[in-house]
């Protein structure tokens, strides 16, 4: 595929320039009082690789937003994720979720879960250290085995976790092997962890805001859609960005 071309407007429909006039339509806020930026004027390009391009949007007086657009198959679009975001990525879903275990296990509901597990995510409230984050792996992990197959059957081609397993090797490639192996336990193991943190909403049963515009609350007068998952504070919030997606036919 083409390397992706600079974002538009419309390229951002999920972006901050919609989230700006969101905000005023929940909060009763005349629209018109909430400055709305041309996203494409306040672009400028970071990095980019094969199927890949990297922007960060700076418009005045809001926050910096990271664009990334990805081009291809799933593989290939998480493969150019991994290897333009790979430092970002490693931190994230290793020690970023491992010093904020102590914080997100409290928020798990027990009903439902094994004993031996509802008996570990007690104990973890009484412990520091390396304890509590092999105690939310463990269950992040329970929770993949036992809905993995669900997710599988739910989706004919599998694209989530062709996506992932892109996006390890593609973050492992960029680090090299010597450096994927001792930061990250391998190629393998790191797939296997990106899953189990893609299962996390699942495991603290997050839920989700939605809002919906059309005729003259959208640029085009179309109905627009935002479905968004609450995932709260930090460290998602430090961790925010807008992916565009450039698939190729039926993927």
């Amino acid at each position: 595929p083409q390397p992706p071309r600079p974002p538009s407007s419309m390229d951002l429909l999920a972006g901050p320039r919609w989230l700006m006039l969101a905000l005023p339509l929940l909060l009763g806020v005349n629209a018109s009082t909430v400055p709305v930026f041309e996203a494409a004027n306040y672009s400028r390009l970071v990095k980019k690789t094969q199927n890949a391009a990297l922007f960060l949007v700076q418009a005045p007086g809001a926050q910096d937003t990271p664009v990334l657009h990805v081009a291809g198959d799933a593989y290939r679009r998480g493969y150019a994720a991994g290897t333009l975001l790979g430092d970002s990525i490693a931190e994230f879903v290793g020690p970023v979720i491992d010093r904020y275990a102590s914080s997100l296990l409290p928020q798990v509901k027990l009903n439902g879960l094994p004993d031996w597990l509802q008996a570990a995510i007690k104990e973890s409230r009484k412990l520091a250290g390396d304890a509590v984050p092999k105690i939310l792996q463990d269950a992040l992990e329970w929770v993949r085995r036992k809905q993995r197959g669900y997710v599988l059957q739910a989706s004919a081609s599998n694209n989530i976790f062709e996506e992932i397993a892109g996006m390890a090797k593609g973050v492992c490639d960029s680090f090299g092997e010597e450096q994927c192996n001792r930061q990250l336990g391998g190629l393998d193991k790191f797939t296997e962890r990106l899953e189990r943190v893609n299962f996390l909403p699942e495991l603290i049963r997050m839920s989700c805001s939605m809002l919906g515009a059309s005729g003259a609350g959208t640029v085009h007068g179309k109905l627009v859609v935002l479905r968004s998952l609450d995932f709260g504070a930090v460290p998602f919030a430090n961790y925010s960005m807008v992916v565009v997606h450039h698939p190729t036919p039926s993927t």
